[in-house]
């Protein structure tokens, strides 16, 4: 018989019985053990990591949630073989079962392959990100050309007025208007009314003699700024823009139109918006966490001054921006200002 046929021979005899599966049975375990604990440090790296983006109140990224269940899953399969292989070693230590370690020195290495791959895996471009503001997200949404109307709703006291304030100061400060002009509608919207404050807002006297006239002076001072952004807060119903004396669409490209209302319905049916944002309030929790990152190091102190910084942010009513405003202006002030303003806070609560 020639040395091939012998090959020929030996081969399925040694596959059949697994010898090298077996003789390698030790090893494969001590392998097996070594790669779960660098996935289990990998996973807990990766989980620290989440925990503080968690904390800084930004979104974890969806496949960084799945790679840890995934984590989990392999780890519980990878522990639950070794304690079988512990438990025989005790049971079977001068009779070892072939058969058994044939079987488990398989597995061992087939779970072995599977966490080289996890941890493969876990190689992340980023954890997380931040989550957009709602203020961020307008301001995208302004520089879009193909959008001039935009919503803003929420319910009453959410904080739509102090987030729309805000952005006429950040779209003033960064020059991506000409002009920035706000009137509040009201639940009876008085066309008058609003016109003066559009009109006092870009330095304009409107003729008192007729209607025709003040819409004529508007839309034509209007018109003057290439690029001009003007908030209408608070509608609770259609108002007739052209009634106003505010150009619209292709009467002025420059022109774009920000809205505020409780309702939705009123934003898109009745007023034609073409993006919405709802403002809603935060949990406790999420306004301290936010409060906690504006504020920084500030307010690491003793027990008892950050359960004053956590006062003050309860006092924040959930509102994000009002949230943001207060704990910028705090930032790096003495703990005798913070129990300053939480008392004033407080009492405008009261007075509320």
């Amino acid at each position: 018989m020639d040395s091939k046929t012998v090959e020929s021979k030996v081969e399925p005899v040694s596959s059949q019985f697994g010898l090298g599966y077996i003789t390698s049975y030790k090893s494969n375990l001590e392998s097996l053990k070594t790669e779960v604990q660098k996935l289990e440090a990998t996973k807990n790296s990766v989980r620290d990591s989440v925990d503080e983006a968690t904390k800084n109140g930004e979104v974890i990224v969806n496949v960084v949630e799945i790679w840890l269940k995934k984590v989990d899953a392999t780890v519980a399969e990878a522990n639950k073989l070794i304690i079988e292989n512990d438990v025989h070693a005790n049971c079977m230590r001068y009779f070892p079962n072939l058969r058994f370690r044939h079987q488990h020195s398989k597995k061992s290495q087939k779970i072995t392959q599977e966490i080289y791959q996890v941890l493969e895996e876990g190689n992340f471009d980023r954890i997380s990100y931040s989550k957009p503001s709602t203020l961020k997200e307008i301001q995208q949404a302004l520089k879009d050309p193909n959008i001039f109307k935009i919503g803003l709703y929420g319910t009453d006291g959410v904080g739509k007025t102090t987030l729309v304030k805000e952005l006429a100061r950040e779209v003033e400060k960064d020059g991506s208007f000409d002009a920035v002009v706000m009137a509040e509608v009201d639940n009876s919207p008085d066309v008058e009314n609003i016109q003066g404050q559009i009109a006092n807002a870009l330095g304009l006297k409107l003729d008192e003699e007729t209607k025709e006239r003040r819409v004529d002076q508007l839309r034509q001072r209007i018109r003057k700024e290439k690029n001009i952004l003007v908030i209408l807060d608070d509608i609770c119903g259609k108002l007739d823009l052209a009634e106003v004396g505010i150009p619209f669409g292709d009467d002025h490209k420059g022109y774009k139109l920000v809205l505020t209302s409780e309702y939705l319905n009123v934003l898109k049916c009745q007023m034609g918006t073409q993006k919405d944002f709802k403002l809603e309030v935060l949990s406790d929790n999420d306004s301290w966490k936010l409060f906690e990152k504006i504020a920084g190091d500030d307010i690491r102190m003793n027990n008892k001054d950050k359960s004053i910084a956590q006062n003050v942010a309860k006092c924040c009513d959930g509102l994000s921006l009002f949230i943001v405003i207060v704990a910028k202006a705090l930032r790096k002030k003495h703990v005798s200002t913070w129990k300053e303003n939480l008392i004033k806070l407080k009492r405008f609560y009261e007075q509320g």
